[in-house]
């Protein structure tokens, strides 16, 4: 599948969702901020892999895991050319809460986050968000 055959538009869903996690975390809604965390970090990981990858990241579904791993590869190996432009996803880790059970806890009754698994996910949505819009600005197609 080519880039333009899918009808996502996962940067435009990746701050939407980020937008509306901290929205609900600034009104104490952790369980649900939590959710929209992970779908805009899943958003915002697909449009990265788009940038560099032809075919389609659906293929994946919510499973972050081998997504992940890829764009992992795909960074290194940049790295390897462009130190700068490699290295800043080598630091990033993925807090352990933010992909747990999801999508399906959504479904679930409310979850206990703590305000630190909170603040790790935010920041480390954040930072793909970031690097999404940066690539866009700089041109490139996502």
């Amino acid at each position: 599948m080519k880039k333009s055959d899918s009808k996502d538009d996962y940067p435009t869903a990746a701050v939407r969702h980020f937008c509306d996690a901290n929205l609900l975390a600034s009104n104490g809604r952790k369980d649900n901020a939590m959710c929209h965390y992970a779908f805009a970090a899943e958003c915002a990981i697909k449009a990265l892999y788009m940038a560099y990858q032809a075919d389609d990241p659906r293929k994946y579904g919510h499973t972050m895991k081998q997504i992940w791993n890829d764009i992992n590869l795909y960074y290194n190996v940049l790295a390897i050319m462009d130190a700068e432009s490699g290295e800043w996803l080598g630091r990033m880790k993925i807090p352990e809460k933010l992909f747990c059970r999801h999508p399906e806890r959504r479904y679930y009754k409310d979850i206990d986050y703590t305000d630190e698994e909170i603040d790790d996910s935010k920041y480390f949505t954040e930072q793909l968000i970031r690097k999404i819009v940066i690539q866009t600005l700089d041109g490139k197609e996502l």
